[in-house]
């Protein structure tokens, strides 16, 4: 009797311990599946991508349009580029770039907006080449943006908009990449004039421009290399050689308390229209801060809806201070 007695509990124990293996069995697999209804996150933050060119990891953040959930469709996509000293959150922190596309989007149309991190240079690659920021967006991030989200993958449908260093890279990009990007949106553009370049303090030319376009140390016209003039645009613009710039689509905009950069602005709006060349320009009331941005960004997306729909711009294109 006492036998049996002993062989029941034993095998009570067995048949305890294997439900309780089984159900951490179950547990573990239940843990390891994740939740059916992963909410729908339109701005996604910290997203990196490793540069095969730069053998490091670069970040970008996406906002992605309230219809991109629903639907299957495919979306025009604005790049937005920072300015000197500001990093790829600027956009959305600073920028309230969902709050302004979100207002009149039903106007303008959904878009998908990613913000690269390109630190401080001028979105060009440097001039000796140890640090080719440009081929990194547009032979790296560009592709991997359309590879992982429902983009329209061509020209017509990519735009760039930036401030002050942004500014220029809304240019440049454009410029040296028609088959990539066919509208730029200038805002406070951070440039120089041959003139302004030449008489740039010192110290500034060698943190600022230097270290970009080269000519570290060097004064006067010393400081007009091959690299800077083949990268400004109050050079190539009047290019013959350049002449498919034509077929972009340029605005610029510049506040009219701005010092030095109202100078650089109004000087190239110039020089455009000596050339006849198609643009639309505006001059507001506004410094060189967000509370301009913010003010000229309404027009800005609308300019940006018209070139992605292929329609003419509409709105306000001349200098109208004191808003």
């Amino acid at each position: 009797m006492k036998v049996i007695i002993k062989e029941i509990t034993r095998a009570l124990f067995f048949l305890s311990a294997s439900i309780f293996m089984l159900a951490g069995i179950s547990a573990c697999k239940q843990e390891e599946n994740p939740p059916e209804d992963i909410p729908f996150v339109r701005l996604l933050e910290e997203q990196s991508y490793k540069s095969e060119i730069l053998n490091r990891s670069m970040t970008y953040a996406v906002l992605l349009p309230a219809a991109y959930e629903n639907s299957a469709d495919s979306f025009p996509v604005v790049y937005l580029l920072h300015g000197f000293g500001d990093d790829e959150t600027a956009w959305y922190k600073d920028g309230y770039i969902q709050y302004y596309s979100d207002r009149d989007e039903q106007a303008n149309g959904p878009m998908i907006f990613v913000m690269p991190q390109a630190f401080n240079t001028y979105y060009v690659n440097k001039y000796n080449g140890n640090y080719p920021i440009m081929d990194v967006l547009i032979n790296e991030l560009v592709p991997s943006i359309d590879s992982l989200f429902r983009t329209i993958p061509d020209a017509d449908h990519r735009a760039v908009m930036g401030y002050s260093m942004g500014g220029y890279g809304a240019i440049i990009l454009p410029a040296k990449n028609p088959a990539v990007f066919k509208t730029g949106v200038s805002m406070s553009m951070s440039f120089r004039t041959d003139s302004q370049y030449v008489a740039e303090p010192q110290n500034v030319f060698d943190i600022q421009w230097g270290p970009v376009f080269g000519g570290i140390g060097k004064a006067g016209n010393e400081r007009l290399t091959d690299y800077f003039l083949a990268n400004t645009p109050f050079h190539f613009f009047s290019d013959p050689a350049n002449h498919y710039l034509w077929d972009l689509n340029f605005f610029f905009t510049c506040g009219d308390e701005e010092e030095t950069l109202g100078v650089t602005n109004e000087e190239l709006h110039n020089i455009l229209v000596e050339l006849d060349f198609p643009h639309v320009y505006r001059m507001n009331h506004g410094g060189h801060s967000w509370d301009y941005w913010h003010h000229e960004l309404p027009e800005a997306l609308k300019f940006i809806s018209c070139a992605f729909n292929g329609i003419p711009y509409s709105g306000s294109a001349l200098k109208n201070p004191g808003r």
